[in-house]
């Protein structure tokens, strides 16, 4: 619902992702019951901060695929990080891989209810699926906002959504990781992706606009896991862009990278 993947059945993981989102219809689902509120806030959209719920998120497989083309389970289960040996603490699970989303969960949640919830289920499937540390793909609360993390993955995926949102716009968005063939070797011959991209466009006075993103998980990868304000916000407002200004890119450097 709302969205659509393409897969790359060698690194198992999505080569890109492609999400429409409508701000003006935009509801949030509750992560855990999928009760819907309409209209909002943003912090019951969830674009502000996170708590380390996203590390324990219940993803399925896709069976519209191949099990052998996907990372499931067994790819994040019973992770062993050097130096962190209590399987439930915060510092252990900032430090291991969580699956973490390319479409965010909260994107294509628009339309009526019943919509909204499916597209949000939709996003719950090993194939819209990536291992990111946590500290890349938490990010951080917001006493803390530049706390080891400083939001990485988690500023660049929410800038789209609370900005779409807040001024009621349609944005159409595309994600993915960037595949290298120096990414480390990880479980089962696979090798992990240390960066993600997301290119979103939309349409105002001035004609088709586009802001490319493109961050880095290595800075915040201390030790691989297995010993290897509520108000109308513009794309381009200034407050805006300084918060991921340390990710912007440009549609040509991603498009070489990809």
């Amino acid at each position: 619902h709302h969205f659509s993947i393409l897969m790359n059945a060698d690194r198992r993981l999505a080569f890109v992702t492609a999400c429409n989102i409508d701000g003006s219809r935009t509801k949030a689902v509750n992560r855990e019951d999928k009760t819907v509120i309409d209209n909002p806030s943003l912090v019951e959209l969830g674009v502000e901060s996170i708590s380390g719920s996203e590390a324990s998120d219940a993803f399925r497989p896709d069976r519209r695929i191949d099990l052998g083309e996907q990372m499931t389970q067994e790819f994040y289960s019973s992770q062993n990080v050097p130096g962190f040996p209590v399987a439930k603490s915060k510092e252990r699970i900032a430090r291991m891989f969580q699956k973490g989303h390319i479409t965010l969960r909260g994107d294509p949640a628009w339309g009526v209810d019943q919509e909204a919830v499916a597209a949000e289920r939709d996003t719950f499937f090993y194939t819209n699926a990536a291992p990111q540390v946590g500290f890349f793909n938490q990010g951080s609360s917001l006493d803390h906002p530049g706390s080891k993390g400083k939001l990485r993955w988690r500023a660049v995926e929410t800038y789209v959504l609370r900005n779409a949102y807040t001024t009621r716009g349609r944005v159409t968005v595309f994600a993915g990781p960037v595949f290298h063939q120096d990414d480390p070797p990880y479980r089962f011959e696979s090798h992990v992706p240390l960066k993600f991209w997301k290119i979103a466009l939309w349409s105002d006075q001035a004609g088709l606009r586009a802001i490319a993103l493109l961050a880095d998980q290595k800075p915040v990868l201390e030790v691989m896991p297995e010993a290897f304000g509520e108000r109308a916000e513009a794309f381009d407002d200034p407050l805006e862009i300084a918060r991921v200004s340390e990710f912007l890119s440009t549609v040509a450097e991603i498009e070489e990278l990809t």
